[in-house]
């Protein structure tokens, strides 16, 4: 069956009797604001999250590129990874990717250098030392060390304020879902 062909009463209909691939493209219709149904990110979520429990590949992807795109969550490349990994798709580029590859090209336009970011994450020495207020002198061992330090605090902070970003929104996208539950009662 052509899924993209039925209408969204029938797409409704079908997810009322837990049909998966009606589930996705239902879900695919509110991620993208098509076929006549408007944008709702969270029924998006909420509808691939429904259809990834019954292990459907086209709900890892789904799911995988909301995280990679930071769509209604914050961006979390490592879930991206993970939910792409399930659906069988290996994937080498990802947004982080994309945007690094945008600032570099925004950075060179500006009279400062480029900033550039090592593969695994970490900001090389002299933007350390410039964020620091130091010169291009050279740092000792123990200042070296120090720095490193707090760069690598820095970004588990940053990753933990990402998990209680995503954390949150899942939170309100299960409340939206009772208050649909609820709604759906009262009638």
């Amino acid at each position: 069956m052509d899924y993209t062909k039925l209408t969204n009463q029938d797409l409704e209909q079908l997810i009322e009797q837990k049909d998966v691939e009606a589930t996705c493209e239902m879900a695919d219709r509110c991620l993208n604001g098509t076929y006549g149904v408007e944008q709702n990110l969270n029924r998006a979520y909420q509808l691939y999250h429904r259809a990834e429990s019954k292990g459907s590949r086209r709900a890892y992807v789904g799911l995988a590129y909301m995280y990679e795109n930071g769509i209604l969550f914050g961006q979390n490349i490592e879930l991206a990874k993970k939910y792409y990994a399930m659906a069988g798709v290996e994937k080498t580029e990802f947004a982080e990717v994309q945007e690094r590859k945008k600032h570099y090209v925004e950075m060179e336009s500006g009279p400062r250098e480029p900033v550039r970011v090592g593969a695994d994450g970490q900001v090389i020495d002299r933007i350390v030392n410039e964020a620091m207020g130091i010169s291009d002198e050279p740092v000792d061992e123990s200042r070296q060390h120090l720095m490193e330090m707090a760069v690598s605090r820095a970004q588990e902070a940053a990753e933990a304020a990402r998990m209680a970003a995503v954390k949150a929104q899942e939170a309100a996208a299960a409340a939206d879902k009772a208050a649909e539950y609820a709604k759906k009662a009262c009638l």
